[in-house]
């Protein structure tokens, strides 16, 4: 099983950063798991454009942690 978990930064205060995990998972396969990525990726770039950020985040990583390993 396979969650999505993504890493992402303010990109002036850089040392201001967030883990952002996915609620809809856990996934069997990796492949869902890469499609569900991709789909929150465009969804917080979407939200901290429009709803909360002046100026937005960057995400620096993006990965499918499988279930019992810790993201690094």
């Amino acid at each position: 099983m396979f969650t999505a978990v993504i890493f992402a930064c303010h990109i002036i205060m850089t040392d201001k950063c967030m883990i952002i995990t996915d609620t809809r998972g856990p996934y069997f396969k990796q492949e869902q798991c890469a499609d569900r990525l991709d789909q929150m990726a465009v969804d917080l770039h979407e939200y901290w454009r429009k709803e909360i950020f002046i100026t937005p985040f960057e995400i620096k990583s993006k990965d499918c942690v499988r279930e019992g390993h810790q993201l690094v």
